[in-house]
Formats: structure tokens, sequence, C-alpha cells
């Protein structure tokens, strides 16, 4: 049985690296959603657009890809 909804993918530059956002979205709801390793910028944070964007306060999925300064 396939989900029905929709599937967002955001890449950010954080630098040193990159930060990627995985959301489904199903119909009204935000779905689940899964960052693919981390890291920031001097003035942002991918976080920031999880809890001011999206209202979110956690993570479904974290995959961290490597242990480095950009997770």
């Amino acid at each position: 049985m396939a989900l029905q909804g929709e599937m967002r993918l955001i890449v950010w530059d954080v630098e040193h690296g990159a930060c990627s956002m995985l959301q489904h979205v199903n119909g009204q709801t935000g779905g689940r959603l899964a960052m693919i390793d981390s890291g920031s910028k001097d003035d942002w944070r991918p976080s920031t657009h999880i809890t001011q964007t999206l209202g979110r306060q956690r993570l479904d999925y974290l995959f961290i890809t490597n242990a480095d300064q950009d997770t």
C-alpha cells in the first residue's frame, strides 16, 4: 500500500558541508520529518527552519553520514 501525499526535499549549504531535510506531507498533517547530517552557518541553523517555519519541535529520523564538524 503506497502512502498518499507529497515528499519535500530541501538541501542547505552549511558552509563546510550540506544538511538535507526530507518531509512527507499528508494532507493537513506535517507527516514524517527526517534530517540527513546537520551543521550551521554563523547566522543560521537548519533547526531554525524546522522550529519556526514548520512549527516542529522534533525530528522523526536523524541520519549522520560522517562524524565531522558538519554533523
